[in-house]
């Protein structure tokens, strides 16, 4: 097929930051030494070589408990990083790896480091990160990612209950009150709240998204589908990292977020939202 390229978002050139080719690896993160303290920012590049719109972050638990991690990406020299994407949620009851991928500017010469918590004080997290680069600039490319529902006392979300009634919508839960800049669109981090029960088989949910007042919510994203599987010793949600979508959502609005799930027992039902907002 000949022809030129159509039009809208098209990627110049990929570039991996921080892999170590002759071992196989990616750049290591360690934790400060206690339960949910960050620990010092590590080098994933000293200067980005061009411009980048587009960022993607990989992790992956390396430990069969319950470990939940929090990883934040920052900017600038060693001593004055400035976070530009706070606490991705990366926990070992959901499947291993995760994968995000932002649009957010990053010029030409630019440090990038990483840091992390855990919620046991003594795990790694190896991580990736490939920037890109567009043909043209991306429209609603962000100048940071705004983290909401994120809770430092458990590194997980905020957690959502569909209710002991299988198959119907729970009341919103907040997940912001307002947020602090018009935002270009979203994704979100799905977790099973750290929790491991007896039940086994699948389960499913129906969760939607809204903005607005509270009891006049606006669902902006309806019915994302999930599917979960928990047995004895752990508690898997397939998928938790949904994509960035581009809805946007002004400034100062509040999102909430509910569900229904195919079962009423607790703690099964529970899921836990972190959504990550991109500045216009």
């Amino acid at each position: 097929m000949t022809g030129a390229w159509k039009g809208g978002l098209q990627f110049a050139a990929a570039t991996d930051l921080g892999t170590v080719a002759a071992t196989t690896q990616v750049t290591g993160l360690t934790n400060g030494a206690t339960s949910y303290t960050k620990g010092s920012y590590v080098q994933i590049i000293a200067s980005t070589a061009a411009d980048s719109t587009w960022i993607m972050i990989y992790t992956a638990t390396q430990t069969s408990g319950g470990s939940a991690f929090a990883v934040d990406i920052a900017v600038g020299a060693s001593g004055s990083e400035v976070a530009v994407i706070s606490n991705l949620v990366c926990s070992a009851l959901e499947p291993q790896g995760v994968r995000y991928m932002f649009p957010l500017t990053i010029p030409a010469g630019t440090r990038i480091a990483a840091r992390m918590s855990d919620n046991v004080g003594f795990d790694s997290l190896p991580i990736a990160v490939t920037v890109f680069s567009d043909t043209s600039a991306s429209a609603g490319t962000g100048a940071a990612i705004d983290t909401y529902g994120f809770l430092s006392t458990t590194n997980y979300g905020t957690a959502i209950d569909p209710g002991a009634t299988a198959n119907t919508k729970g009341s919103y839960v907040q997940i912001t009150a307002s947020t602090t800049a018009d935002l270009a669109g979203f994704s979100l981090y799905i977790d099973s709240q750290g929790t491991s029960t007896g039940a086994v088989g699948p389960i499913t949910w129906l969760i939607d998204v809204a903005v607005g007042a509270s009891g006049s919510e606006v669902v902006i994203l309806p019915n994302l589908f999930i599917v979960g599987v928990t047995g004895s010793g752990f508690s898997v949600t397939y998928a938790p990292v949904i994509p960035y979508l581009p809805l946007q959502i002004g400034a100062a609005s509040r999102i909430a977020v509910r569900a229904a799930c195919s079962t009423g027992t607790s703690p099964d039902r529970v899921l836990g939202i972190t959504v990550y907002g991109v500045r216009q």
